[in-house]
């Protein structure tokens, strides 16, 4: 998976008196109990001078399936099925299915594709699901990138710029080492900090990254930034994400290798027709086909449209809006790489279009 282009939070129990509120119509209604999963408010500390932009390319991408309780954010402001006292435990649009909600997890975390995946892999600690990301970076074929500018190198910095590319693969030439070559004698990225990777030319307008963001900063060492979307390459396609939460804590450079993005996490809601395409193109065990081809693409494609939690434009006075987007939580960990030239966007062929196959939400 590649870009064309996420604090642990407990629970808490609210105690009060309800006689109070019985006796009074004009109390004030009781506090929002969920404590709500989303970046910690952006730091109050000076800005230092800015250092060196510094370009990442991630060397594993993942969706995230267990976890869900301290990986991800909430994105709606819902606590979805919490049914506390003040806290907002409706929906912010109608699901498809005949569940009349899709729960949150803790912290209001909104991760559908976990709940989807979940039916078909092991919902334990730590499990994820590769959608074939790192195939393609360890071959040096397609990365996502991120370019982090106008930052101070200290933990703390209140403005920083964040950008997203997608690369089509490895510029050999603009790199500063010496990757190994593969089977097939192409270089492959030796994780260093001296390879250079491509960025696609629709990422880039008049020499300005055309998916960046301000809304970003600093925190205790960990990076914070909220894109309005960016398109993320799924091996042979693409997703639109929306609204996307990307956090990951800072390893500056030493002498144990170069500077790293670790822990990190990408969320955002993903649009269903796109997503459903993208399921599609997985690859199957058995053959090594794609997943649309197999029988049990179908029950794949009914579980995504009932499990569809989010809407791409919400309205929070129109709860009753069919669900069309789905949330989705991605672990991923970057390197410090070069930028290479701007070249042509990666040519993605989706093999379930070519056959005619095009999975939609009814």
């Amino acid at each position: 998976m590649s870009l064309v282009v996420p604090a642990v939070l407990g629970a808490c129990t609210l105690v009060y008196d309800a006689g109070d509120f019985a006796s009074s119509p004009d109390a004030a209604p009781p506090p929002d109990p969920c404590l709500h999963a989303g970046f910690p408010p952006r730091v109050d500390a000076s800005d230092g001078p800015d250092g060196p932009s510094t370009l990442f390319v991630a060397r594993e991408l993942s969706m995230v399936v267990g976890d869900r309780d301290t990986l991800g954010f909430d994105l709606d402001g819902r606590c979805t099925c919490d049914e506390r006292p003040g806290a907002p435990g409706g929906s912010i649009c109608t699901p498809r299915g005949p569940r009349a909600k899709i729960c949150d997890d803790l912290g209001g975390r909104d991760n559908a594709g976990a709940k989807i995946l979940g039916n078909r892999l092991p919902d334990r600690p730590g499990s994820s699901f590769d959608v074939g990301y790192t195939t393609a970076a360890e071959t040096g074929s397609s990365g996502l990138l991120f370019a982090l500018s106008e930052y101070d190198g200290r933990p703390d910095d209140p403005e920083v710029r964040v950008e997203a590319f997608d690369s089509p693969g490895l510029d050999p030439a603009a790199g500063c080492g010496s990757a190994d070559a593969g089977d097939d004698g192409a270089k492959r990225p030796a994780w260093d900090g001296c390879d250079a990777w491509r960025v696609g030319e629709s990422y880039v307008q008049g020499g300005v990254a055309s998916t960046g963001t301000r809304e970003a900063w600093v925190s205790e060492g960990r990076l914070y930034a909220r894109f309005p979307s960016f398109r993320l390459r799924v091996d042979r396609t693409f997703v639109t994400l929306v609204d996307v939460r990307v956090s990951a804590t800072i390893v500056p450079a030493s002498s144990n290798g170069p500077s790293r993005l670790v822990a990190g996490v990408l969320a955002g809601a993903a649009r269903a027709d796109e997503l459903l395409v993208a399921f599609g193109e997985l690859r199957t065990f058995a053959d090594g086909g794609a997943l649309c081809t197999s029988p049990a693409f179908a029950s794949l494609v009914q579980d995504t449209c009932e499990t569809l939690d989010l809407a791409l434009r919400p309205n929070p006075d129109r709860p009753e809006t069919p669900c069309d987007a789905a949330s989705i939580v991605l672990s991923f960990a970057s390197v410090a790489a070069l930028r290479g030239a701007v070249s042509k966007d990666a040519v993605v062929a989706s093999s379930c279009r070519e056959a005619g196959i095009v999975p939609t939400c009814p």
